[in-house]
C-alpha cells in the first residue's frame, strides 16, 4: 500500500486556531519526563485536535524485531501490550515506508463507508522509534487539520519521547539514581546501606576504568572483587586485558550521556545475562569524574521474552491458519498463511466480524454450534466451507477454544484452522466418478496379478527350460548309445544263430567228447535262461525306444510350453498341439481320476501368444481333474477335449464329469482371488488371469456352463487372426 500525502479526506486546510492547539500540545507534552505520562499527552491533543474517539501510538521494541502498541484509545485500547510486524496496517506501512500514509480502516463506519486512519512516524536520531495513528470520524462538527499537523506534533512527540527515553527506565534504575545521588549527601554508613539492598549489583568506576566501590549484590555475583585493589571493570566483568567492546562506562565518560549493554557472564557454572547501565557523576565545574554502573540480572525475563517471542513466530510461521477473536467474535488476530489462504491482510479483516468469512455452503446450524460449545468451555472441532476473499469457496477443518485471562474469565477465542480443500475436491471426485474408479480398481488388480503371475510363470519358464536342457544332454547319449546298442544286439543275434547252427550240425557227431560238450552248453543255456531272453529282447528294446521316445517329447513339450521369450508375442499357433502338450504337462495330475477323450477337428494356425494359452488350458484341465477328484465318486471321472472352428474363431471346449459350480457362484468365478476350492487350496487367481489372457489380451472370450453334481464346461473362444 503506497504512502499517501496530502490526502484528500485528511488534508482541509485548517483553521489559525489549529496552530494554537498545536503550542497547547508542545507546552503538555515537552513538561512530561516519564514516558507513562507522555503518551496519554501525546494521544489526548491528537484525538482531540481531530474529534477522534480511536488513537494509538505504537512503539518499536528492537529486541522483538516488533512494534507494540504502548497506548490506545477506544477500540486500539484493548490492543495495548500486542506485537505488530511491520507489515500490518498503517504502522507496518509507516514503518516500510518511512512517511505519513492515510488508509481505509477494517471497519464500517455509520455512513457505510470504512474509516480514514492517518499515521505519522515518530523518530529519533534520523531513526523510526515509533508510529502515532489517528481514526478520522466520518462527520464532525468542527474542520480537521490537515495530515502536516499530526506531522508536526509527531515531530515534538518524537523529541520529547527521546528526552524521556532516559527518564522511564523501570523503577529500580530511578531508584538506583536517587540513592546514588543521595549518598553523597550523608555519611558513608547510610549510602552502602543503601545500596546493598537494592537488589541490584551497583559500583563506581573512575576515568582510569577502576572500581573504587562496589556493593554485596555485585559481590555475590562476582565474589572475586576487591574493591580496595581497585581492579579494572573490563577484567572483572570479561576477563579482558583491555576495554571492552561497546563499552558503556566510555561511552557516558565520553558524551556524559546514560549508556547502557546487555552481557553475558559466568555465575555459579551457568551462563547468565545482565544489563549494564552506565550513569554520569557530574563534578562541579561540569565534568564527568566518575561513572555509577548497575548491573542487573536479567536472564529469566530474557528466556521469558524468548520464549515468547519464539511461541509469536511459531504462530507467524505455521502452516496453519491462526485466527484470534474477541468475546464479540470480532478478529483482533490473523498470521501470515490465513492472509495466503483467504486473500485478506490483516490491516483489512481485523476490527471484522468473523462472520464475514461464512458461506451459503455450510449450514446455518453448523455455525451456530460454534460460540455455545467455546462459551462452555469446551473446544469445537468440525469442518467449515467457508468464503475467501474473491469470493471462491475453501474447505477448512477447525479447532476453536477459549483463551482464559488470570481470574478464569474468557477473554478471547482462538481457532486453528487446516485448509482441506484439496482434500475435499478429492473426496468429491471420489464420489462422482465412484463408478470409473471402482472399474479401474479392478482392472489394476487383474493387471496387478497378471504382472505378479507373469513373473510367476517367467520363474517356472526358466526352471523348466533349465530342467529340459539337464536333462535334454544325457537324454541325447542315452539316445545314441541305445542305437549303438541296438546294432550290436543285432550282431550278436547273429553270432547266436550261426552259434545254434553249429550246435545243432554237431549234435549229430557220435564222437563222445562232442556230445559231452553239447550237453554242457544245453545246460549252460537252460542256467542262463538264454532262450527267455532272446524271446523277450525284442519287447524289450522296443519298450525302452518307447520310454526314451516318449521322455524326448515331454522334454520337447515342457520347452515348448516353457517359451519365456515368446510370453508377449503373437506368433502362429496350433490349438491342437497346444492341447497335446498341455495334457502331457498335466498328465500326472489327471490319470489317476480321469480319462481324457479327445475329438480333435481340424484346425487353422491362429495369431497367438502359444505360452499364454497354453497357461490357460492347462488351468482348466487341472481344475477338472481336481473337481473329479473333489466329487469322490466310485471309478475313473471323464474329461471330454473338443476342438472345431468357423470362418472367424477356433474353439476348445472342456468337459468334465466333476462336483459342478453351484450357480451363484458362476457371475463370480473370474473374479480375482474369488475360489470354490477349500482354504490353502486355491489362491483364486487361475480363471482370473486365464480370462485376463483370453479376453483382453487375445480379443476372444471364455465361457462356463455347469450343473451341480453333473459337471462343468469351459469353452475358450480364440480369433484365428489379430
Amino acid at each position: 500500500m503506497p504512502a499517501m500525502h496530502n490526502h484528500p479526506e485528511a488534508t482541509a486546510p485548517g483553521p489559525k486556531e489549529h496552530f494554537v492547539m498545536l503550542y497547547h500540545a508542545a507546552l503538555a507534552i515537552m513538561n512530561r519526563m516519564n514516558i507513562d505520562d507522555l503518551l496519554p499527552a501525546v494521544m489526548e491533543h491528537a484525538a482531540s485536535a481531530y474529534n477522534a474517539r480511536d488513537g494509538f501510538i505504537d512503539l518499536l521494541d528492537e529486541e522483538k524485531e516488533a512494534l507494540i502498541t504502548r497506548f490506545g484509545t477506544g477500540k486500539y485500547q484493548q490492543l495495548i501490550g500486542t506485537t505488530r510486524n511491520f507489515t500490518q496496517g498503517a504502522s507496518g506501512e509507516v514503518y516500510r515506508t518511512g512517511a505519513a500514509c492515510a488508509v481505509r480502516s477494517n471497519t464500517i463506519a455509520a455512513n457505510n463507508e470504512p474509516p480514514l486512519v492517518i499515521a505519522v512516524p515518530l523518530a529519533a536520531n534520523q531513526k523510526i522509534i515509533g508510529v502515532l495513528g489517528v481514526e478520522l470520524p466520518g462527520e464532525s462538527s468542527q474542520p480537521a487539520p490537515g495530515l502536516d499537523w499530526l506531522e508536526h506534533l509527531s515531530r515534538l512527540a518524537s523529541i520529547a519521547l527521546d528526552n524521556s527515553y532516559h527518564y522511564s527506565m523501570v523503577e529500580k534504575e530511578l531508584m538506583v539514581r536517587k540513592w546514588v545521588e543521595a549518598a553523597f549527601q550523608v555519611s558513608e554508613e547510610r549510602y552502602k546501606t543503601l545500596v546493598d539492598n537494592i537488589g541490584v549489583g551497583i559500583t563506581l568506576i573512575n576515568r582510569d576504568m577502576e572500581m573504587t566501590s562496589v556493593n554485596k549484590q555485585l559481590q555475590k555475583w562476582l565474589p572475586h572483587i576487591e574493591a580496595q585493589l581497585r581492579p579494572k571493570c573490563y577484567r572483572m566483568f570479561a576477563n579482558a586485558a583491555t576495554i571492552c567492546d561497546n563499552c558503556p562506562v566510555t561511552k557516558t565518560f565520553e558524551t556524559g550521556s546514560i549508556n547502557e549493554k546487555i552481557h553475558t557472564m559466568l555465575v555459579g557454572g551457568q551462563t547468565r545475562f545482565f544489563r549494564i547501565v552506565a550513569w554520569p557523576v557530574i563534578h562541579k565545574n561540569g565534568f564527568v569524574g566518575e561513572v555509577i554502573e548497575m548491573v542487573e540480572d536479567i536472564t529469566e525475563r530474557r528466556k521469558t521474552e524468548e520464549q515468547l517471542l519464539k511461541l509469536s513466530r511459531a504462530v507467524e510461521q505455521t502452516s496453519s491458519s491462526v485466527i484470534i477473536v474477541d468475546t464479540d467474535n470480532c478478529i483482533e488476530y490473523v498470521n501470515k498463511t490465513f492472509s495466503q489462504i483467504t486473500g485478506y491482510t490483516p490491516s483489512e479483516i481485523t476490527g471484522k466480524k468473523v462472520s464475514i468469512l461464512r458461506s451459503e455452503l455450510t449450514p446455518a446450524a453448523v455455525y451456530q454450534s460454534i460460540r455455545p460449545a467455546i462459551i462452555a468451555g469446551n473446544e469445537w472441532h468440525g469442518e467449515l466451507h467457508n468464503r475467501k476473499k474473491n469470493g471462491e469457496s475453501y474447505w477448512v477443518s477447525i479447532s476453536a477454544s477459549p483463551i482464559r485471562n488470570n481470574e478464569n474469565e474468557i477473554t478471547h477465542y482462538v481457532s486453528i484452522q487446516e485448509d482441506i480443500t484439496l482434500r475435499k475436491q478429492m473426496e468429491e471426485e471420489l464420489t462422482i466418478k465412484n463408478k470409473r474408479l471402482e472399474e479401474a480398481l479392478a482392472e489394476l488388480e487383474r493387471t496387478q496379478v497378471r504382472l505378479v503371475q507373469q513373473e510367476k510363470l517367467a520363474g517356472i519358464g526358466h526352471l523348466a527350460a533349465g530342467v529340459a536342457h539337464e536333462i535334454n544332454n544325457p537324454l541325447g547319449f542315452v539316445l545314441s548309445n541305445f542305437a549303438t546298442l541296438m546294432k550290436y544286439l543285432d550282431r550278436i543275434g547273429d553270432v547266436l544263430t550261426s552259434y545254434h547252427e553249429c550246435k545243432t550240425f554237431m549234435s549229430q557227431s557220435q564222437d563222445p567228447e562232442i556230445q559231452q560238450w553239447i550237453r554242457k552248453l544245453e545246460d549252460l543255456e537252460q542256467a542262463k535262461k538264454l532262450g527267455v531272453i532272446l524271446a523277450d529282447m525284442p519287447e524289450l528294446i522296443k519298450e525302452s525306444n518307447d520310454g526314451l521316445e516318449r521322455v524326448g517329447n515331454i522334454v520337447k513339450e515342457l520347452r515348448a510350453f516353457s517359451r519365456v521369450d515368446q510370453q508377449n508375442n503373437f506368433d502362429a499357433y496350433d490349438l491342437n498341439g497346444g492341447l497335446e502338450s498341455t495334457l502331457l504337462m498335466a498328465r500326472n495330475e489327471i490319470k489317476y481320476n480321469a480319462e481324457v477323450v479327445k475329438e480333435l477337428g481340424n484346425l487353422p494356425l491362429i495369431q497367438a501368444v502359444g505360452g499364454s494359452v497354453n497357461q490357460v488350458l492347462l488351468n482348466i484341465l487341472v481344475n477338472a481333474a481336481q473337481a473329479i477328484k473333489a466329487k469322490q465318486q466310485s471309478g475313473m471321472g471323464r474329461i471330454r477335449v473338443k476342438t472345431y472352428h468357423d470362418t472367424a474363431y477356433v474353439y476348445c471346449e472342456i468337459e468334465d464329469s466333476g462336483a459342478g459350480i453351484p450357480a451363484d457362484h458362476l457371475n463370480k468365478i473370474f473374479n480375482p482371488f474369488f475360489t470354490t476350492k477349500p482354504v490353502g487350496q486355491g489362491t483364486g487367481l487361475g480363471l482370473s488371469i486365464s480370462y485376463d489372457i483370453i479376453v483382453n489380451k487375445h480379443h476372444g472370450d471364455i465361457t462356463v456352463q455347469s450343473v451341480l453334481g453333473e459337471g462343468t464346461t469351459f469353452t475358450v473362444k480364440l480369433p484365428i487372426a489379430q
